[in-house]
């Protein structure tokens, strides 16, 4: 960018900044705003709902204390994505959040939305075989293109159902970098790694030694089977497991301003999504009936089709499509890969929202769908 000398009053000047303040203004709002989403939605998960944080760390620079000079310019690189997950917990009485730390080690170094599909796959799998019922998905990430927010991740959500069983919810943050648990899961362990290293406590040349690192050292609980809220797990997925050919997610059309949305919802019908601008968990959003309070904050729902047909805003048969998608009684099943081994393995709060989440462990549905908090009358919406 270069810099360029303009002249102009001081009236110029101050209309080009109150014009220049406005997307950032929005920006800080936006960031704001998401992340307190993501605050009330894990800390007050319905019953029978997962929410996933998941994000790409920066791959780990495997090193050896007593490497070779040489080894200094070719160091092999490990993936580390986390997939954090809040949900309530199994145990029988036990009504607390479980955050749940999944952490996927791969020597596949790409990083891109074919990868988080499989992580995200195989962590459903992974919990269900734990006991955890899952009726209703939200991902919480950021908003990489590559990796997150694309026409691709768009056409795994609508199949969500097909696939799956259940429906899913993208939710992006406004911050794109910002620090959130899946940075805390990351850190803790690079520095447990690093530390290990430096005191040759720990060799680690490859992506498969950091795997079995962290297993042998950070798995939580300790115990297996102990009663416990905070956990942690490692995952190794090997190069080549991660399918990237899957022309039914990449032959579709492009959402019109992806990049301003933070909310996307499958419906039960394959490549149909619904989508608004912010994201929002009051009552009303959660049991889709009735019109949501903060609509002008949110913005109106709107649904696309994926692969060209032109869509409605709005619509009755928006809103049966998710209300069918809500009450269907197919179990889920998930189709995922075994994961191989290789052969040589030894200040925005949202007050409203809040009270609705926890007054109601069911979340009821209100007695006059109808009326919105504020008592005014309103009109239908997706249900």
């Amino acid at each position: 960018m270069v810099k360029e000398r303009k002249t102009a009053t001081i009236q110029t000047m101050l209309d080009e900044l109150e014009m220049e303040m406005v997307p950032f203004s929005r920006h800080l709002f936006n960031a704001s705003w998401q992340w307190q989403q993501y605050d009330i939605i894990s800390k007050n998960v319905p019953p029978n709902w997962v929410v996933f944080c998941m994000d790409f760390g920066e791959n780990y620079s495997c090193k050896s204390q007593d490497e070779a000079q040489g080894a200094h310019w070719s160091n092999v690189q490990a993936t580390i994505h986390p997939v954090v997950a809040s949900y309530r917990c199994t145990e029988e009485g036990c009504t607390r959040t479980v955050t749940d730390s999944m952490m996927f080690i791969s020597n596949d170094t790409k990083h891109c939305n074919h990868g988080v599909q499989h992580f995200s796959k195989t962590a459903i799998k992974q919990l269900q075989e734990k006991g955890v019922k899952v009726e209703k998905l939200v991902h919480f990430t950021d908003g990489a293109s590559s990796q997150y927010k694309s026409k691709i991740n768009f056409s795994d959500v609508s199949l969500s159902i097909s696939y799956f069983g259940f429906q899913t919810e993208k939710h992006y943050f406004g911050s794109r970098h910002g620090k959130g648990p899946c940075d805390r899961e990351i850190g803790v362990l690079k520095k447990q790694a690093n530390i290990n290293v430096a005191a040759r406590q720990a060799e680690i040349a490859n992506a498969f030694d950091l795997y079995n690192f962290g297993k042998e050292n950070l798995t939580r609980p300790s115990i297996p089977g102990e009663h416990v809220h905070e956990k942690r797990s490692f995952i190794f997925v090997q190069e080549g497991k991660i399918n990237r050919n899957r022309p039914d997610h990449t032959d579709v059309e492009t959402l019109k301003g992806t990049q301003r949305l933070h909310c996307v919802t499958g419906t039960d019908k394959p490549y149909v999504v619904a989508y608004r601008e912010r994201s929002y968990f009051c009552h009303t959003c959660m049991t889709r009936i009735g019109k949501c309070s903060n609509e002008d904050i949110t913005g109106t729902w709107n649904i696309s089709n994926l692969k060209g047909v032109k869509g409605k805003t709005r619509t009755d048969d928006l809103a049966a499509n998710i209300n069918r998608s809500r009450n269907r009684k197919k179990d889920a099943v998930v189709g995922s890969d075994d994961v191989d081994l290789p052969e040589n393995a030894s200040s925005f709060s949202s007050q409203n929202a809040t009270k609705d989440m926890t007054e109601s462990d069911d979340v009821a549905l209100p007695n006059n769908p109808s009326r919105s908090q504020n008592g005014e009358k309103d009109s239908g919406w997706i249900r």
